[in-house]
């Protein structure tokens, strides 16, 4: 999933609300990896965006989801230059129906995130968002949000003992075998 963005430059950005999907296929055991163009989806995000994270969600990784369904989260973000700054914070959530299409997007009831620009992962039940932009500097802190139902995120607190060692924003996000991995990005300066 593409969801948001902008096709503008930094800082002159053209944020999108748009949404984009691609299918992938698995074959031989799952060591072949098919995959079309990507689609623009029929719904877009009710508000244009850029600098935010995007994550889908299962009951494999997210006890709340019902087993069977899945859902696609689009977090805080910005709608004009990181050095103006304005915000665009609530978390967007819509069903994924068939073929990945995703449903409606509605306010998660989350107020989302006081930064932009992060890395997030939704595990456990807990939207986390690593890191940042707060104004223009590249912040080390957390912070997490309950998932408490499909279409019902809290708002966001600080995450004890989930600091990262290096402020960063723009990173890479990737969770493996019980690790989550934050690489490279934006640094002070």
């Amino acid at each position: 999933y593409a969801v948001g963005g902008s096709r503008g430059i930094p800082s002159s950005p053209l944020p999108l609300s748009s949404v984009e999907y691609m299918t992938i296929t698995t074959a031989n055991g799952g060591t072949q990896h098919n995959v079309t163009g990507f689609t623009v989806a029929a719904n877009s995000l009710p508000s244009a965006r850029w600098l935010l994270s995007a994550m889908a969600a299962t009951n494999a990784q997210n006890s709340n989801i019902p087993p069977g369904e899945a859902y696609l989260y689009a977090g805080s973000g910005i709608t004009s230059s990181i050095a103006v700054g304005v915000q665009d914070k609530p978390v967007y959530v819509a069903k994924i129906g068939p073929g990945g299409e995703p449903g409606v997007f509605i306010s998660s009831g989350s107020a989302g995130a006081s930064r932009i620009g992060g890395g997030s992962v939704l595990l456990n039940n807990q939207l986390v968002s690593f890191g940042g932009f707060q104004g223009s500097n590249p912040i080390a802190v957390a912070e997490r949000a309950t998932l408490s139902a499909p279409l019902s995120l809290s708002d966001f607190t600080g995450a004890v003992g989930s600091m990262l060692t290096t402020a960063r924003a723009l990173q890479g996000t990737a969770v493996e075998g019980g690790f989550i991995y934050q690489v490279g990005g934006a640094g002070a300066g």
